[in-house]
């Protein structure tokens, strides 16, 4: 039930209609059943040929107008239901916090986007017509009460027992496309990988084989035989519900005349329900039909709200930036220490950040070295409010705090980290902001390579790495923050630019009033920073000038 209530959940008011509908129509098509039956066995006595012709033809005008409007409501409703669900999901999503996103992962969050959403969509039409045929063939079965009571029972207490064997297969073929689903989703991480480490299995054909065959392969292979098993399951159950009809039909035409007085009145009663059955055939062979479209569109819908629920639990504020309430002059790191969560196979105390006591101050630049795993990025993560510290406070000018107000703390910092990603226009920017790219293009050097139309488009972003880290910074420049954190920007830069960058555009920043904080190696550049800061596993200290290597010798 979990894809019909998703449904009523999201759009109760549209359900609601589509159940008043979809019984009308039922009403209807059993209306035409049985003015189709009267007429056929002359039963004229309250009505002549004629006004059953009449009401035939006006039943099965409601019964297409019904079915029609049915149809249009479905299309419209289960498009409403999966735009709802990703806009919702995409917006918790952004307003996640990182660690907690970084749990959940990407691959999962795209297959439930894409994959699941279009599985409810396809699965819409077929599971709605067959709740409508369920109607159908409930209005049928007590027009079959009135025809013949005994047959009523028989049907039905047989049809009770196939109900509760479908029930059982139902549970069997549900935990089979579960597995599979998991499976596939293992699938969707390995191609991830696949396409995110192209380059290195570009270049390692034996790491590419290895990967294709003992991944790849064994992944897809596992995904098909869990699929392929669920599959059989349901066509199992498919199957007994035909072979199900056919022993109905067989106890009808040879069975129930034993129970029955012997005369004309009982073969007219045998063909009567005949007629009936046969005319429910089609309604049974489209539910069982459904059966494994309702599995899998049931599995979809619970993994859409399992995610639904884990976003919604993550989302500790609303991400609509506060109004800052003064211009920037401090940043005070009091006592700040920082722990990720714990993992699986991943010791507590594999990595500590901390304790940190700093401050930076208005118009300051501030140089930040220390080996690989030293804590650099986690560092800067921590102080442009992208990570929460596990203890101690961050607080800008005395009074904005990271933790109270986490919204208005962010709104002082620019970022380029390590893992930056260019959006194709300039996100977020005024009329006046954007008036100042041709000038950046120029003095960025990209004016040959790139430019921005009318709309705030990027014309080209098929950039070397250097020209996109250059990209990036002219979009920090229409940002206009005040503290700016870089993370090894330079390292693609040639060395004129690079050059260029630390010892004029680093002036031309703090000039205007920029605090700059950047994450770099290039000790032959140290004497352009006000402060040299250093860490080493998560411990923070200051660099002074008899521990500077170079301070500005070439």
């Amino acid at each position: 039930m979990d894809y019909l209530r998703l449904l009523y959940r999201e759009s109760e008011d549209v359900g609601t209609q589509l159940t008043i509908i979809g019984v009308f129509e039922s009403i209807a098509n059993v209306i035409l059943m049985a003015t189709v039956l009267a007429a056929a066995n002359k039963e004229t006595a309250s009505f002549g040929e004629v006004q059953l012709a009449i009401i035939f033809s006006l039943c099965l005008l409601i019964f297409l107008l019904f079915r029609s409007h049915l149809m249009n409501n479905i299309s419209r409703l289960i498009e409403a239901v999966v735009r709802s669900i990703r806009m919702r999901i995409t917006d918790r999503v952004r307003k996640a916090e990182l660690v907690s996103l970084e749990s959940v992962g990407r691959p999962d969050i795209l297959q439930v986007l894409a994959q699941d959403c279009q599985t409810l969509y396809d699965s819409a039409q077929d599971i709605l017509t067959a709740c409508g045929q369920a109607a159908v063939l409930v209005c049928s079965i007590f027009y079959l009460s009135i025809v013949s009571f005994n047959a009523f029972l028989a049907i039905g207490a047989t049809l009770v027992g196939g109900i509760v064997f479908s029930l059982r297969n139902y549970r069997n073929i549900l935990k089979g496309f579960e597995q599979a689903r998991r499976e596939e989703e293992r699938f969707f991480s390995i191609l991830n990988d696949q396409l995110v480490g192209f380059k290195e299995l570009r270049i390692h054909e034996d790491k590419a084989r290895d990967f294709y065959e003992n991944d790849v392969t064994v992944s897809a292979l596992r995904t098909e035989r869990l699929k392929l098993a669920a599959a059989i399951q349901s066509n199992l159950g498919t199957n007994l519900s035909q072979a199900f009809f056919f022993f109905l039909l067989g106890g009808i035409v040879f069975v129930l005349p034993k129970f029955m007085e012997p005369g004309t009145a009982t073969a007219l009663t045998i063909s009567k329900i005949v007629a009936v059955f046969l005319f429910i055939d089609a309604p049974i062979e489209l539910i069982a039909r459904t059966i494994p479209i309702y599995t899998r569109a049931n599995v979809a819908a619970r993994n859409i709200g399992r995610l639904d629920k884990r976003l919604g639990e993550m989302i500790q504020e609303s991400i609509e930036e506060q109004s800052r309430t003064s211009d920037f002059q401090r940043l005070r790191c009091n006592q700040l220490t920082f722990r990720f969560p714990v993992r699986p196979n991943l010791p507590q105390d594999a990595f500590r950040l901390g304790p940190i006591d700093l401050q930076v101050n208005k118009g300051e630049i501030i140089f930040l070295t220390g080996g690989n795993g030293s804590g650099k990025s986690t560092f800067l993560n921590l102080l442009c409010g992208l990570l929460a510290p596990t203890s101690g406070q961050l607080i800008i000018n005395d009074n904005v705090g990271i933790r109270e107000q986490r919204a208005q703390y962010r709104s002082y910092f620019s970022t380029i980290l390590h893992d930056y990603h260019l959006f194709g226009r300039l996100l977020g920017h005024s009329h006046k902001n954007r008036d100042r790219v041709p000038e950046l293009l120029t003095k960025l050097r990209l004016d040959g390579v790139t430019a921005i139309d009318e709309k705030g488009n990027f014309t080209n972003l098929h950039l070397s790495a250097g020209q996109k880290k250059r990209l990036a910074l002219l979009v920090t420049e229409c940002d206009d923050r005040e503290i700016l954190l870089f993370d090894e920007w330079a390292a693609d830069q040639d060395p004129e630019f690079r050059r260029y960058f630390y010892e004029e555009y680093l002036h031309e920043l703090k000039a205007r009033g920029k605090t700059i904080i950047a994450a770099t190696h290039d000790d032959r550049y140290f004497h352009v920073a006000d402060r040299v800061l250093h860490l080493e596993r998560g411990t923070l200290s200051e660099r002074t000038s008899s521990t500077l290597p170079y301070l500005g010798r070439v």
